[in-house]
């Protein structure tokens, strides 16, 4: 079929089994930019740090499934783990991975396969741990 992927097509279609070159190097590219990202912060006042490597982590869950989107969290964790040696954090990041690539695909209503509503509900599940 060779290697077509345009950005009209649903995600479905985008995984199908005969993945082309292209997308592999794109796999990778957005796993290292999962892990670089959470190394690359915005410290704010009080030490408050913004990391971005979910930008990646969510990429890799809506293009490449959610067993993939659990390597980019635990390739986050390791970042994170790097950053403030807490394994809570790396933790909360790979079960936030898992929580929302599994909600994302396995959702039995469309209108709920939303990674914003999933990742604000996962954060609120896990503040109230």
């Amino acid at each position: 079929m060779g290697c077509q992927h345009k950005f009209y097509r649903s995600i479905h279609r985008f995984r199908r089994a005969g993945r082309c070159q292209r997308s592999t190097v794109g796999l990778v590219l957005l796993l290292v930019a999962a892990y670089v990202g959470n190394l690359t912060r915005w410290t704010l006042f009080f030490d408050i740090h913004f990391i971005f490597g979910s930008i990646a982590l969510w990429l890799v869950v809506g293009l490449y499934g959610w067993r993939w989107g659990i390597v980019a969290g635990l390739l986050g964790a390791i970042s994170s783990y790097a950053i403030w040696y807490n394994p809570v954090s790396s933790i909360v990041f790979i079960l936030e991975s898992a929580f929302v690539g599994w909600g994302f695909y396995h959702s039995p209503y469309p209108s709920y396969r939303n990674l914003v509503i999933l990742n604000g509900s996962s954060g609120f599940l896990v503040c109230m741990l």
